[in-house]
């Protein structure tokens, strides 16, 4: 139906008018042909005419179905969501003739449709064009449904969208609860406000439209919500002309631009006394600095219950973004104010279905709300607020689970042992002993003795029209993809400067260069072998001074960088690496040598296991190319 229906529009209204149109039509067939089925559809034009009123509006000629489409807006109520199908409402000639005749024919074509199930083909058309007409994925909508529809117990609570869009989770949170239940739903879109009356309608759920900007001058300044559920607008760069920094709702801290916990600190202002809100964002505010202020005040007054990381690609436009879902409550109502519930969804939990509300990690999260623990912790973990307040922490589930989860010493050392003991290179690289980890000091990259960190200074690298003009000779640029595209004998230039346009910074031998951004497995870090190369704005250059006492081993320093940067949340799939927030355990100079010499040991073990590897290729090859001759025998 989708295909004939866009078929049926195409070339005939403006596209981006294709969803208005479509459920415009929806609801006024919904308004005739719902009083008939049986449903109660209140000041439907049914009730209101005099006449005998059509029972739907796929009989009628396009003449009469412009008449009763007119009929049906003279209610209020109903006005705004049959507007598009109002002659005037597009720039076109004929539209007065175009559109009873489009909505005669899509009448017709969902005429096997219940009324009570139009919504369905409204879904359908919504997903034509996400993009201009975006909503909450299907899944998250009914995961937060289930999430009201378990705290809510109160007859007559309000639930309130401050960024309601087409309004799925509100519509959705709304048919799951109760029918006493009031909707609120704020949006600074007029548009998309319209979609959601005509969701309203078609799902017959009454909700109280607003329009207005939540973050200003709010126009649900008046509702305090059993429920605050939305995913808001991400990463604003202007809260409005009508936004005050020194707003009553802003207690945590002054919103910052591109900040999502503005969002966070609207809805906690909108609650009821043992209310909760539902708040999805991008995972970046869990883990950005420019976001560490506001975490550690919301963590301090005890109003985050729980951070949940939903499944990647829930999102199906915004597939490169993980996205979480923050349980917010007013300070000291949490489930535990000294507690935050931290909970990791796989995309394998996502399921074919997406049911997201009967996975082990909300199964988990209603037991501890309940006071009970689940007995497989594997996708969630209890952290204490003191944990959660250390400096650069973060509310990602993944670090903690992965923190937890970790082996410790002992177990390592085992592991180490093992290992090296199956590869009989065990005396090779040493025994290993444990120690406490919380005996070891940590010191800032930045702030070890002898170590200067610099920033490289070559621009990015040149357009495809530009590069014909870049010199072929001259001073070498080191950049990432010269690192990680380096070979034994050395790295290869792909990019040189002028000696004129070269910097003062150029590598010595023996300098680490740092990468700015790491994707998957590739080291951040790595030892450079070659001098007076320039190097790129996208990464840095890390210089040891021997002479100065307590200068750090340069392996060990390598490699306790990439230990760290293992650990750092991505976003779009990579690491953004600051040598201003790495830190690195302080040894003895002996202990960082002898580690160091282990790492040596182990590099050149697999080194020539790969020597070893390559030569079995080669001797495989040649076996088969001497059987392939049929004139070669072997004795055993």
């Amino acid at each position: 139906m989708a295909s004939d229906i866009l078929e049926l529009l195409r070339n005939r209204i403006p596209v981006d008018r294709y969803f208005d149109v479509v459920g415009a039509v929806l609801v006024a067939e919904f308004l005739y042909r719902g009083p008939a089925e049986g449903l109660s559809v209140e000041d439907s034009p049914v009730a209101r005419s005099v006449d005998l009123p059509p029972r739907t509006l796929s009989t009628l000629t396009p003449a009469q179905a412009r008449e009763a489409i007119s009929f049906a807006a003279t209610a209020e109520r109903f006005r705004t969501a049959l507007n598009p199908l109002i002659p005037g409402h597009f720039e076109m000639v004929d539209d007065s003739e175009t559109l009873p005749e489009i909505a005669v024919t899509i009448a017709a074509l969902a005429s096997d449709v219940p009324a009570a199930e139009l919504i369905a083909v409204l879904d359908q058309a919504q997903a034509w064009d996400s993009r201009r007409n975006p909503c909450d994925p299907s899944p998250l909508s009914r995961l937060i449904a289930d999430l009201v529809d378990s705290m809510l117990t109160e007859h007559g609570s309000v639930v309130l969208d401050p960024a309601v869009g087409a309004g799925n989770t509100l519509i959705q949170t709304g048919l799951k609860v109760r029918d006493d239940i009031r909707l609120v739903g704020v949006d600074v879109d007029k548009q998309a406000l319209a979609n959601l009356e005509r969701r309203a309608i078609l799902s017959q759920q009454p909700v109280d439209v607003r329009f207005g900007n939540s973050l200003g001058v709010d126009p649900a300044d008046d509702v305090l919500a059993d429920a605050v559920v939305t995913t808001p607008p991400w990463s604003l760069r202007d809260f409005g002309d009508d936004f005050d920094p020194n707003d009553a709702r802003w207690v945590f801290g002054r919103p910052r631009p591109r900040s999502d916990g503005v969002w966070l600190q609207h809805a906690i202002a909108h609650l009821e006394s043992g209310g909760r809100a539902y708040v999805v964002t991008p995972q970046g505010e869990l883990f950005r600095k420019s976001s560490e202020a506001l975490r550690h005040e919301l963590i301090r007054q005890g109003a985050i219950e729980a951070v949940i990381s939903l499944p990647e690609g829930l999102f199906t436009h915004y597939a490169a973004i993980k996205t979480a879902l923050w349980v917010l409550a007013r300070p000291g109502e949490t489930r535990n104010p000294d507690r935050v519930f931290l909970g990791q969804m796989t995309s394998h939990s996502q399921g074919a279905a997406s049911d997201l509300s009967g996975t082990d990690v909300m199964y988990a999260y209603s037991l501890w709300r309940q006071g009970e623990e689940a007995e497989n912790d594997s996708n969630y973990v209890i952290a204490s607020a003191r944990e959660l307040l250390v400096p650069d922490s973060t509310l990602l589930p993944a670090t903690w689970l992965s923190r937890r989860d970790a082996p410790g010493p002992d177990k390592l050392v085992e592991e180490i042992q093992t290992i090296a003991e199956r590869l009989s290179i065990g005396p090779v690289i040493g025994t290993f002993a444990a120690s406490s980890p919380s005996m070891v000091r940590r010191v800032r990259l930045s702030e070890l003795p002898g170590v200067t960190i610099h920033r490289g200074n070559v621009g990015a690298s040149p357009t495809q029209a530009d590069a014909e003009h870049e010199p072929t000779t001259g001073i070498p640029v080191l950049d990432p993809r010269v690192i990680m595209n380096s070979q034994p004998m050395g790295p290869t230039p792909e990019r040189y400067i002028s000696v004129q346009e070269a910097p003062g910074l150029l590598t010595e031998v023996g300098d680490i260069l740092l990468m700015s951004l790491v994707s998957g497995r590739n080291p951040a870090a790595t030892r450079f072998s070659a001098a007076g190369w320039a190097v790129s704005r996208t990464c840095y250059l890390v210089r040891i001074d021997p002479a100065v006492s307590g200068a750090p081993d340069p392996d060990y320093l390598v490699a306790c960088i990439n230990a760290s940067v293992v650990e750092l949340p991505t976003l779009r799939g990579a690491s953004q690496v600051m040598p201003s927030r790495i830190d690195i355990p302080v040894l003895p100079e002996p202990d960082q040598k002898n580690l160091a010499d282990s790492l040596r040991a182990v590099e050149g073990a697999r080194r020539e296991a790969a020597a070893t590897l390559g030569r079995l290729d080669t001797l495989a090859g040649l076996i088969e190319s001497a059987i392939s001759t049929g004139s070669v025998t072997v004795t055993r």
